[in-house]
């Protein structure tokens, strides 16, 4: 199911989860980097936390440069070397600070247990970049949720070295294929996020049609013998969404048909038309679909209450990625 995830409900489920997650796990004014380690019983939402940290703390690093003192001179080389290295055993962080970093962690979580191959190619390795064996190590090291995958990752990070990314993809696909998930793993996630907010595996994956079943008429007319993601599949395909987005989506409203925003405006904005047509316009103006689904699921999931599993919501979110990836989206509604 690895090529059919659910981005936008990862992103709304990510959203809703932060408080609780937050509320639940966080205690006292300011945490360091040992307790966020420990933070909560989901490691790998931990161990991503500390990434960015280390990741900002490299960049901080990278900053120092002046035009009145030799930086790249081998003694302040060595003493600012020693110096961040200290500095990296004295983390602490507030909760405000730590707020946008524990919400990339869910997200990012999710994502690679759902699909860790597909997270590795999109979120970890750069195509162009050629990596040591020293930088493959420490990305490596984060990865905790799937150990068959991470200990491949560690028994080959020193081979790998000075390779580039599209390569080390390549081999990863070899040996786990393009779809490697583990449905273990995945029910593992699940009970820990149930802790914070009910979710099942499920919700982040659109719903896929029986492959048991034929497609004739008949069938059509024996409802006994359709499963329930069989009748959502059919009912997304007899939407109008099929007929008005078929190619790339210039304006999102305007590829809408009336009926598809009377549904929107009441279903998903509670009939307030004035913050349906800010929505589109926050999405139209964006230049990302990651950027469009944000920036909507901010300003109103919560305000609305919206459910990860709703088929507004994905039917919404299939429009605004049809004008970002036109082809992606086509088959997320079997176009």
């Amino acid at each position: 199911m690895e090529n059919n995830l659910n981005f936008s409900a990862i992103e709304l489920y990510s959203r809703k989860a932060l408080n609780p997650f937050l509320e639940k796990y966080f205690k006292g004014d300011k945490v360091t980097g040992q307790e966020i380690l420990l933070l909560s019983p989901i490691e790998q939402v931990n161990l991503f936390i500390i990434q960015q940290l280390f990741a900002k703390w490299h960049e901080e690093n990278s900053k120092l440069k002046s035009p009145f003192f030799d930086y790249k001179n081998a003694n302040v080389q060595e003493a600012l070397k020693a110096f961040m290295a200290k500095l990296s055993q004295h983390i602490l962080v507030s909760k405000e600070d730590l707020t946008p970093l524990v919400l990339q962690a869910i997200s990012n979580a999710i994502f690679y247990v759902m699909a860790p191959v597909q997270y590795l190619e999109q979120k970890y390795f750069q195509s162009e970049k050629k990596y040591s064996s020293e930088e493959l190590k420490n990305l490596f090291k984060y990865l905790k949720a799937h150990p068959k995958l991470a200990i491949y990752l560690k028994e080959h990070s020193d081979e790998w070295g000075d390779k580039k990314g599209s390569e080390l993809i390549t081999l990863v696909k070899t040996e786990f294929g393009n779809n490697y998930n583990d449905i273990v793993v995945e029910n593992n996630l699940a009970h820990l996020l149930n802790g914070v907010l009910p979710v099942n595996p499920s919700d982040f994956h659109y719903a896929e049609p029986s492959k048991n079943k034929s497609n004739t008429l008949t069938d059509n007319f024996q409802p006994e013998q359709l499963t329930i993601n069989d009748l959502v599949v059919k009912e997304q395909k007899e939407t109008p969404l099929n007929l008005h987005t078929k190619n790339k989506v210039v304006d999102i409203r305007s590829a809408m048909s009336i009926n598809q925003k009377i549904m929107f405006t009441k279903s998903l904005f509670n009939g307030d038309n004035a913050a349906f047509e800010n929505a589109m316009s926050l999405a139209d103006s964006s230049d990302s679909y990651e950027k469009a689904v944000n920036l909507i699921i901010d300003h109103y999931s919560i305000r609305f209450n919206w459910e990860i599993d709703s088929l507004e919501v994905n039917e919404l979110f299939d429009l605004i990625g049809r004008k970002f990836y036109p082809e992606n989206f086509a088959q997320s509604v079997g176009i």
